[in-house]
């Protein structure tokens, strides 16, 4: 929940720095339709690149499941956007998405993975 909040606050916020600090410095983005992105730098600019435009508004995430095993946890979810295209009409965007988190020294759980789609 901790994890998802802090995701859709800065989205929302059209914050595309903090994207950065929700991911191991090894982390791995694996979005539709290009290839992977590795580190936690190239992923923070990837979002803050998707959310400065304006364009991606009232993202939702509903988690369908996770677990845990000691170090690494899991969240499968479902998610919506609100994308505005070329011509101003707002269209609903959704599809799923699977993160694997890292605990840090301290507790703190950060993206090692994530994975999405867009439904079609």
């Amino acid at each position: 929940e901790a994890a998802n909040a802090a995701f859709l606050a800065a989205y929302n916020g059209q914050n595309g720095p903090a994207f950065k600090g929700m991911y191991t410095l090894d982390a791995m983005l694996l979005p539709p339709g290009t290839q992977p992105l590795v580190g936690a730098e190239a992923i923070g600019a990837y979002w803050a690149d998707r959310v400065n435009d304006g364009k991606r508004k009232n993202p939702t995430l509903e988690i369908l499941t996770v677990g845990a095993d000691g170090r690494y946890a899991y969240q499968i979810d479902r998610y919506t956007v609100d994308v505005i295209n070329d011509k101003g009409e707002t269209i609903k965007a959704s599809g799923s998405t699977v993160r694997i988190f890292e605990k840090q020294p301290g507790g703190k759980w950060l993206t090692k993975v994530h994975i999405f789609n867009m439904d079609q």
